[in-house]
């Protein structure tokens, strides 16, 4: 079973609570897809990444900015995917620094986000603010689960042993956050 495949069957089994259109299941395997990665060395990853730097400077805690300091954007650490998001975004952005830690016994902290990106490199809609934090995000699939023209995500925030699935939609350009239940964490 592919890890869509177990999303798809996850979503239906545990969200209840979600209203899709008459006759579609919002949960269809052919509406969620694995996200169109865009290549960070394109011309359109480096605008990208020069928007994910500004944003960083702009949304990050002075605090968070002095811990991130002069860390490498890379594509461990930023995926950009792309999609039709309100606003005139067309892309989803997702940050995980991995930030070093004096403790060895202590948690693991990222400083990390999710949020839509315009193709200008312009910050769209902050769907979880940039900051430092024991969870890391990571965007599972993409795609029109209820067929309003905008691109919905899915996205888990795992911490060590716990995962918790989200799937996002749009209600007039605002986020409307479906959280599934927690999940094993990914491989």
């Amino acid at each position: 079973m592919t890890t869509l495949s177990l999303i798809t069957l996850v979503l239906a089994f545990t969200t209840p609570q979600f209203d899709a259109p008459a006759g579609l299941s919002p949960f269809d395997g052919d509406a969620l897809a694995e996200p169109s990665a865009v290549a960070l060395k394109s011309k359109d990853g480096q605008l990208r990444m020069e928007g994910v730097a500004n944003v960083l400077d702009t949304q990050l805690s002075r605090r968070d900015r002095i811990r991130l300091g002069k860390k490498v954007l890379s594509k461990r650490r930023v995926s950009i995917s792309s999609g039709n998001f309100p606003g005139g975004a067309d892309a989803v952005i997702a940050i995980n620094v991995e930030l070093r830690m004096r403790d060895p016994d202590a948690p693991q902290k990222f400083i990390s986000g999710l949020f839509t990106m315009k193709s200008g490199g312009e910050l769209g809609v902050v769907i979880v603010p940039l900051a430092t934090r024991t969870e890391r995000v990571d965007v599972l699939s993409v795609g029109d689960v209820d067929a309003d023209g905008a691109t919905d995500v899915v996205f888990t925030q795992t911490n060590g042993e716990i995962s918790v699935m989200h799937l996002i939609t749009w209600e007039a350009s605002v986020v409307a956050d479906h959280v599934v239940r927690p999940v094993s964490p990914p491989d």
